[in-house]
C-alpha cells in the first residue's frame, strides 16, 4: 500500500467502526503492534518482517504453517502485508467489504449528513452522529501524534533522504490545502480517484514489465538459436576441414606409394637390361 499506517487505520475505522462495534483503542493496539515490525515506516511489512510478526503471535509451530498464514493474510498476492490486510485478518473482515465501490462510500457520507441534522433534535441523533463521524475519520489526536512522530523522524534524516522527505511534505501540504474545502462526498471521490489512478499506474507498470520480460525472453531465445546455429556451422566447417585433411594425407600416401612403385619398376628394368647386355 502507498498509504501511511495512520491513513490505513483511518480508512479501516471509517469502513467498520460503527457497523461492527470495533473500538478505536482496539485498532490503535493492532496498529502499534504492526508498526513495531514496520522498519522504515513503509506502511506495509516485507515478507521477512511479516513472518517475524506472525511468529511472535505463537499461533504456529512450523515454518510451513507460517507460510500458510502469510499466504492467507496476503490477499493481494504482492508478497507483502499492509495494515489493511492485517486488520481485516485480525477483525475477521473480508477484503471485498473493505473495497466496495464509491457509491457505498457516498451513501455513508449521506448518513453522516443525516446524523448531523438529527444531532440538534434528539440524544439518539447525537449517538448516530458520533457513530457516523467515527466512520469517516480516525481519531484526530492520534493522527496528530503520528504526524509529529513522522516529522521528528524526518528531522533526523540527512542528504538525499532529507531532500526527499522535504519534497514529500510539500506534496502533502499541497494535497491537504486542495482538499480542505471539499465536502465529505467530494473528499471520498477524490481519495477513490487517487486509488484508482494508483491502481491503473500499477497495472501499466506491470504490463510494461511483462512486455519487457517477454521481449527479453524473445531476444534471449533468438540469441540462443543464433549461438546454436553458429556452433552447428563451426561443427560442419570442422568436419569438412577434417575430411579435407584426411583426403590430403591419403593422397600424399598414395603419391608416395606410387613413386616408390615407379622407382622399383625402374630399378628392376635397369637390372634386367644389365643381364641382357652380358649375354
Amino acid at each position: 500500500s502507498n498509504k501511511s499506517l495512520a491513513d490505513q487505520a483511518e480508512y479501516f475505522l471509517f469502513k467498520f467502526q460503527a457497523d461492527s462495534g470495533i473500538e478505536r483503542h482496539e485498532v490503535i493496539e493492532v496498529l502499534t503492534e504492526f508498526s513495531s515490525f514496520d522498519n522504515g515506516e513503509k506502511g506495509y511489512l516485507e515478507k521477512d518482517e511479516a513472518m517475524r510478526m506472525l511468529e511472535s503471535k505463537n499461533e504456529t509451530r512450523t515454518f510451513y504453517e507460517l507460510e500458510e498464514m502469510f499466504v492467507e493474510v496476503d490477499v493481494t498476492n504482492d508478497g507483502k502485508i499492509d495494515f489493511l490486510e492485517w486488520a481485516c485478518a485480525v477483525f475477521h473482515k473480508t477484503w471485498e467489504d473493505l473495497h466496495r465501490e464509491i457509491e457505498v462510500e457516498v451513501e455513508r457520507t449521506q448518513a453522516i449528513s443525516d446524523a448531523e441534522r438529527a444531532l440538534a433534535e434528539t440524544e439518539e441523533g447525537k449517538g448516530n452522529y458520533e457513530r457516523a463521524r467515527a466512520k469517516s475519520r480516525f481519531d484526530k489526536e492520534e493522527i496528530e501524534r503520528l504526524e509529529r512522530e513522522r516529522l521528528e523522524e524526518e528531522a533526523k534524516l540527512t542528504g538525499a533522504k532529507a531532500a526527499a522527505a522535504f519534497f514529500q511534505n510539500q506534496i502533502r501540504a499541497s494535497e491537504k490545502e486542495a482538499t480542505t474545502t471539499m465536502s465529505n462526498a467530494d473528499q471520498i471521490r477524490h481519495d477513490y480517484a487517487k486509488r484508482k489512478e494508483a491502481k491503473e499506474l500499477a497495472e501499466k507498470e506491470a504490463k510494461a514489465a511483462k512486455e519487457k520480460a517477454e521481449a527479453e525472453a524473445e531476444a534471449e531465445g533468438k540469441a540462443e538459436a543464433e549461438k546454436e546455429r553458429q556452433l552447428l556451422e563451426q561443427e560442419v566447417t570442422y568436419e569438412a576441414q577434417k575430411k579435407a585433411e584426411e583426403e590430403r594425407v591419403e593422397a600424399e600416401k598414395k603419391a608416395a606409394e606410387d613413386e616408390r612403385k615407379a622407382k622399383r619398376a625402374e630399378f628392376l628394368k635397369k637390372r634386367a637390361s644389365m643381364f641382357e647386355n652380358k649375354d
